[in-house]
């Protein structure tokens, strides 16, 4: 094989040589390259091209992930909203009036042309919104695609299923951040199926995703003014809202705003969809399988970082269960996750009054040598990472472990029969004994001793590797930060089944380097 492909492509041998490879496809370079094609500054999408009238404010458009200013956009007026409005209204004129199938060829088409754009929604996406690029490429996206798909089926299907139904017009949609790509095509999506036209106002920091997929459409050869995106803040929505020549408002966001809407277009004939904040129950009966409901739960209350206007808030579970709260689903924790235990074995927990408070997972040899080989993995990482950042780590586990102390104490006193005061101080102590031992994390490290012969020895406290923990039962919480804490803060990994420098000692495996210090002579 030639060395060198003669271009400016290496060949085979030379990547192997060198290992450098090209960019994942994830990699942000397709975005910032359409990004500095429009000069990082864009204007509104207004009647099928950009459109950027002078002496407007601008807005900086950040990566929420890095601070990195992405691009800068507008902040529109009263004279944009004008623009915007009549300029669909314009076209839905035309846009009402074409025959079903007509318009599900133009939807079909913007599926077909944002398929071949998914690299660069899901980047710029991710980029805009911060989210992670696994959501944005495996969820949002392909579902963008899906709604334009199954709507351009019901554009086609418009005057069989809804036969006598009529398009309003101008359709104001406004909304927010949490999934901008994603919910702004669940507004725009049915309107246009139906014949009617849309002036969209993103989220003030999640604008780059709705100016790129107006670009997408004009390119799938939608119509001029059928499908127009204007940027602003809050104030700049109310205004596109209440314009008299706006049939209806399509609004997701917070229930406040809701209200603010619903007031400014009482008495006004606009139709109004709201899609507001609330508390979306969670139903457990008792014929489910409770592991399961539980991994539901967290899915549904931390999906999307928790920012969904679906989450799982309340949780409602049939009154015979009451009892088998889902909270206590026996599993082990290891490796970073709950884990279910190998045999599926339980024993119960009694608390101080005899009767059953948890079961907690029976441990097999399987589930000690899975722990053991995780602690293993882990500790080497742990262990190189720098004193200061244990410390910081140990003190947040201190920061949460107060954020929660009235429910640890209760837990405590049902458990230990301890009055609840005591169990409040057995947290407090807890606390403060964390951050004893995170105080410690960059102060153990060594000493200089002196040694029998003319020179010096320098003493390194490593970590010891993995070490198994056995706890007693007396002060339950105290005694496991007491044994749990410093054998992390000097770099150990710890399988778990008081305060003082006895328990850094045993953390810690001592290594002798002696210096020679050689003869000084005088010069």
């Amino acid at each position: 094989m030639a060395a060198s492909t003669g271009s400016d492509k290496p060949s085979v041998r030379e990547i192997f040589t060198s290992m450098q490879y090209g960019p994942a496809p994830e990699a942000a370079n397709v975005a910032q390259a359409w990004l500095d094609a429009h000069e990082r500054s864009f204007g509104h999408f207004i009647g099928g091209k950009w459109v950027k009238p002078d002496g407007r404010q601008t807005y900086a458009t950040k990566n929420p992930a890095t601070g990195e200013v992405l691009a800068t956009t507008i902040q529109g007026n009263e004279e944009d909203v004008e623009l915007a409005v009549s300029t669909a209204q314009k076209a839905f004129e035309s846009w009402s009036r074409l025959p079903c199938h007509v318009r599900a060829r133009y939807l079909y088409s913007i599926a077909r042309t944002v398929q071949k754009h998914q690299r660069l929604l899901s980047v710029l996406e991710s980029m805009d919104n911060g989210k992670p690029i696994r959501e944005s490429r495996d969820c949002d996206v392909p579902l963008v695609v899906r709604h334009f798909y199954h709507h351009a089926g019901w554009a086609q299907l418009r005057d069989t299923e809804m036969k006598n139904w009529k398009p309003l017009g101008v359709v104001a949609a406004i909304v927010p951040w949490n999934f901008p790509l994603m919910l702004l095509t669940w507004k725009i999506c049915p309107a246009l199926a139906m014949g009617n036209t849309v002036v969209l106002k993103p989220a003030t920091y999640t604008r780059l995703t709705a100016l790129l997929l107006a670009e997408i459409c004009a390119e799938a050869g939608l119509p001029p003014g059928v499908f127009n995106v204007v940027t602003g803040n809050g104030a700049f929505g109310e205004k596109l809202a209440v314009h008299p020549d706006v049939d209806k408002v399509a609004f997701t966001g917070s229930t406040e705003v809701g209200r603010i809407l619903r007031k400014a277009t009482a008495g006004t004939g606009k139709k109004l969809s709201l899609e507001l904040g609330g508390k979306s129950p969670f139903v457990v009966f008792d014929t489910a399988d409770l592991d399961s409901a539980v991994e539901g739960i967290v899915d549904a209350i931390w999906f999307n970082q928790g920012q969904v206007c679906s989450a799982g808030s309340r949780l409602l579970m049939q009154e015979s269960i009451a009892e088998d709260s889902v909270d206590r689903t026996y599993k082990l924790y290891y490796g970073g996750a709950q884990k279910r235990p190998d045999g599926m074995y339980s024993r119960p927990i009694f608390g101080s009054d005899g009767n059953i408070i948890a079961y907690v997972a029976d441990s097999s040899r399987k589930d000690v040598r899975n722990a053991v080989e995780a602690a293993h993995k882990a500790a080497p990482g742990w262990g190189k990472r720098a004193a200061h950042n244990r410390a910081q780590i140990v003190y947040y586990m201190a920061e949460n472990l107060e954020l929660r102390r009235e429910e640890v104490a209760q837990r405590l006193s049902s458990l230990t029969g301890q009055s609840k005061d005591k169990a409040l101080q057995e947290v407090d102590l807890s606390v403060q004994r964390l951050f004893y031992w995170g105080a410690y994390c960059d102060k153990y490290g060594g000493t200089v001793q002196e040694t029998l012969l003319y020179g010096a020895t320098v003493l390194i406290r490593e970590p010891v590797g993995v070490v198994g923990i056995a706890c007693p039962d007396e002060n339950p919480l105290l005694s496991f930060v007491s044994l749990f804490a410093p054998a992390i803060v000097r770099g150990n990994a710890v399988v778990v089944e008081g305060e003082g420098e006895e328990f850094l000692y045993h953390a810690t495996q001592c290594k002798n380097i002696w210096i020679p210090m050689g003869e000084i002579f005088a010069n």
